[in-house]
């Protein structure tokens, strides 16, 4: 198709005279040709416009040449000069440039941008005609004849609003009213697009020739009919899959469709009124029910025409649209598909010339479609590494919604893609903006930016950040970790945040604080710089590199969320600079996180918008098992760890007393291994209470801790009460649905647990029969003054029945059993030392038993 397009192309210049096709000079590998006084033109190599220059990489063109001692000013590019130039992959355009002519870079399709200079004032026909590789088209913003207005990626005529040349990142304004001929023809890379409703007009092969568009927003509400044959239309022979009519659309243009053989279907808005002729001619992918709505009173000539998987038509119209005599549908379609009209209608269908052509007209109660209100996606910005993936889940409102099928669409396909179910693939580093359209014909969108960075795996020298959460008005710390094999002693970062974060200041300096990795050495400096960003230095002043290689933590940055903050906020680290230990600087990727901020007040445990008292108390509330209502897990969990614990409530209580300070920096739980809880063993019969005693040797402060005891079968714990040494404390106990019970300590006033060894807490256990077990003690969880989390092992305080043995060896009931010491006094229950322990039978026998605690 492409030779026989040139070979007419050639046909045309062989008649044309060949002294206009000559150039009269050649410096530096372009040729020109004189035209008034001292100005040039840039033309072609040859006789002919086919004899083209084989020009490739980037090209530069003068403003001015010289040539046998005279100055030429460069004015204009002229027709062919840049003719099937396919190695040209940019071209830079003097300013003293004022005319582009027609073909001048037609089928440069290695061109991948273009800039438009503020001189230029007229663009010829088919300029950029066949430049399938466009990525970037930009117009100087004072250019007075021709914008790029909004970065659309295109180039607009000012005067008449009309596109003349698109590419596959162009986004359409709603101000352009024209789109011009061929503006997007053999764009192969454009794969979807939306026309605004200011649209009145589409030239011929506007979009013809772009193979990968699947998708359509037809937005246009007065769009006239297209002009010229079928096969000069703006979307004829397209694979369009998926056609979105806006809301207001009340027209669908002649041939709008015709022979799209992958459409499957299509809804069409409440506003229409008319289907122009031959509209869906040929869409013989289509199945499932056509579904005309009410307010269409006309419909063109085979405008269903060979589609022959309609199963079924609703026409909603009460009368029946009218057409002319060539049918509309297929002969197919009128004998095995039923037509369902409104109730009450039947007889007005059956008598139409044309509807009547249904063997089977069916009326019935047609509901009115219940069209979307909202449209939300998941995510608002993400950031993924090239070859990364993430699910973008869109939810449309209401409930009700009858259509809530969407289309998902990229803004840049070469950055990130998005398939049919919103799964989005990381192709290149760059940004996209991912859209989710609703097609019932509300035509409501929302987006999603992603910021793609490189693919980590392919560098042994970088820094780099997770994904964090974080609620309104939250203070979160984010490591920055530092992989590296070489040895590195200094680096330098750009940090750049989006609006809702801020990077904390401490007496005038931004928080960032260094992790083990560094040395007394290295020194950490901060300041804003010229790019918006937060550039941040490190070295050493005697050159040590820093320790471990293995992705550990290097550095911490303090960041403030917002307090109206909501959504997802992507962090970049960009310019990083790593010295390695013969002072060469290592060139590292830019990476990026994203912070998901949730809408909940952290600590705002009750949902009340501010975090008080009562949120401690409900978070102790549901610690306990106790249900308190209402609640909100995720303001709750103050340490963001997925669990509610002492540490959290105590974290709140912090919360309330500090409200202008910034909330202790969060880490995970630890394990301390120096420091132990303990109980001693004791001795029970049936019926008895002995008191119970645990015990916390420490080297740690200690403010609050919670513990859960699993109690063996007939065995009752009840009188808990707190040592001297957390007597400002307060506290609570209570029996879980597992059984267990759940005692919890905390000081509002994180006060420290006095001392550091002896009893903490006590409380009583009585025996109700025969008792076969241990107490265990597990759950163990204290927080420290500045609301850090320690969790202690597990342990068990022997139950001694002192009666069992005697039970088990007679087989006889007990009727009492009675305590002395060695003096023969009677004792209410085994005390420390030797207690005899005598147990009286049913039968009048006894038993005595020597024990010894």
């Amino acid at each position: 198709m492409k030779h026989l397009y040139k070979f007419s192309l050639l046909l045309l210049a062989l008649l044309l005279p060949a002294t206009a096709l000559s150039h009269d000079f050649e410096v530096d590998g372009i040729y020109y040709n004189r035209i008034k006084g001292n100005a040039a033109s840039v033309t072609y190599k040859g006789t002919h416009y086919y004899d083209y220059n084989e020009y490739s990489g980037s090209v530069t063109i003068p403003a001015t040449v010289t040539y046998n001692g005279t100055t030429y000013s460069v004015t204009s590019i002229g027709r062919w000069a840049f003719w099937d130039c396919t190695g040209l992959t940019s071209i830079t355009i003097p300013n003293s440039v004022i005319s582009i002519g027609e073909y001048a870079f037609c089928d440069c399709s290695g061109l991948t941008s273009i800039t438009i200079p503020n001189s230029v004032t007229s663009i010829g026909n088919h300029a950029f005609y066949k430049c399938t590789s466009l990525t970037s088209i930009i117009v100087a913003g004072d250019n007075s004849t021709y914008d790029s207005r909004g970065n659309c990626n295109a180039i607009i005529e000012t005067a008449s609003n009309t596109l003349i040349l698109g590419c596959k990142n162009t986004v359409i304004p709603n101000s352009v009213t024209s789109i011009g001929s061929s503006a997007f023809y053999s764009c192969s890379g454009l794969t979807s697009i939306t026309i605004p409703n200011s649209v009145t007009s589409i030239g011929n092969y506007a979009f013809q020739g772009c193979s990968a568009l699947e998708i359509l927003n037809f937005n246009a509400t007065s769009c006239v009919d297209f002009t010229s044959t079928a096969n000069t239309r703006p979307f004829y022979g397209l694979n369009l899959s998926t056609i979105n009519i806006g809301d207001s659309v009340q027209r669908v243009p002649a041939y709008f469709a015709y022979g799209m053989t992958k459409l499957t279907s299509i809804t069409f808005p409440k506003s229409l009124v008319t289907i122009g002729d031959y509209a869906f001619y040929g869409c013989s992918g289509f199945s499932g029910t056509m579904t005309i709505p009410k307010n269409v009173t006309y419909i063109g000539n085979q405008a269903f025409y060979n589609v022959p998987s309609i199963e079924a038509v609703t026409c909603a119209a009460e009368t029946p649209p009218s057409w002319n005599d060539i049918a509309m549908f297929t002969t197919n379609v009128y004998n095995h598909s039923p037509l369902y009209v409104p109730l009450g209608s039947e007889r007005a269908y059956m008598s139409d010339q044309s509807w009547g052509q249904f063997v089977t007209i069916i009326g019935k109660e047609i509901q009115n479609e219940v069209l979307a209100t909202d449209i939300s996606l998941n995510h608002l910005q993400m950031s993924l590494q090239v070859g990364g993936t993430s699910q973008l889940i869109a939810t449309v409102l209401p409930d009700s919604t009858t259509n809530k099928v969407v289309t998902w669409m990229s803004s840049n396909p070469d950055i990130a893609t998005v398939d049919t179910t919103g799964l989005i693939t990381a192709v290149v580093p760059g940004t996209a903006t991912i859209t989710a359209t609703t097609t019932d014909g509300s035509n409501l969108s929302a987006s999603c930016v992603v910021t793609v960075t490189e693919d980590l795996s392919n560098y042994d020298n970088y820094l780099s950040m997770n994904d964090v959460e974080a609620f309104r008005g939250d203070t979160i710390v984010i490591p920055i970790k530092m992989t590296n094999e070489a040895s590195i002693i200094s680096f330098q970062t750009d940090i750049f945040l989006p609006d809702g974060l801020e990077l904390l200041q401490e007496d005038g300096e931004y928080i960032i604080d260094p992790s083990g990795r560094m040395t007394r050495t290295h020194s950490i400096m901060s300041n804003d710089v010229s790019n918006g960003a937060i550039r941040v230095i490190c070295y050493s002043s005697n050159y040590k590199p820093f320790t471990g290689n293995s992705g550990d933590d290097l550095f911490y940055i303090t960041i403030k969320v917002a307090d109206d903050a909501e959504g997802d906020y992507t962090i970049q680290l960009k310019n990083t600079l790593l010295t390695n230990t013969d002072f060469v600087d290592l060139v590292a990727p830019d990476v990026a996180a994203n912070v998901n901020v949730k809408a909940y007040l952290l600590g705002d445990a009750n949902n009340s918008g501010s975090v008080t008292i009562t949120d401690v108390v409900v978070t102790a509330q549901y610690v306990l098992e106790l249900n308190p209502q209402p609640f909100v897990f995720e303001a709750a969990d103050a340490n963001v760890d997925g669990n509610i614990t002492v540490a959290d409530v105590s974290r709140i209580a912090w919360m309330v007393l500090n409200p202008s300070q910034n909330t202790p920096r969060r880490a995970p739980a630890l394990w301390n291994n120096g420091d132990r809880m303990s109980g001693e063993d004791i001795i029970l019969t049936a019926g008895e209470t002995s008191r119970v005693s645990i015990m916390l040797d420490n080297e740690m402060d200690y403010s609050a801790f919670q513990l859960d005891l699993n109690l063996p079968k007939g065995l009752t714990a009840s009188k808990f009460q707190l040592t001297d040494r957390a007597s400002s404390h307060a506290f609570d106990v209570n029996t879980l649905q597992s059984g267990n019970v759940r005692a919890l300590c905390y000081s509002p006033a994180m006060t420290v647990i006095n001392g550091n060894e002896g009893a903490l807490l006590t409380f009583d256990v009585t025996a109700a029969g025969y008792v076969n077990g241990n107490i265990t003690v597990d759950g163990i969880e204290l927080v420290t003054a500045d609301c850090q989390s320690v969790k202690l092992n597990a342990f068990t305080i022997s139950v001694n029945n002192a009666s069992r043995i005697n039970e088990s060896i007679t087989g006889k009931a007990i009727a009492k059993v009675e305590y002395f010491n060695l003096a023969g006094q009677r004792m209410e229950q085994p005390d420390i030392g030797v207690t005899l322990i005598v147990t009286t039978f049913a039968d009048g026998s006894r038993t005595t038993t020597k024990v010894i605690k």
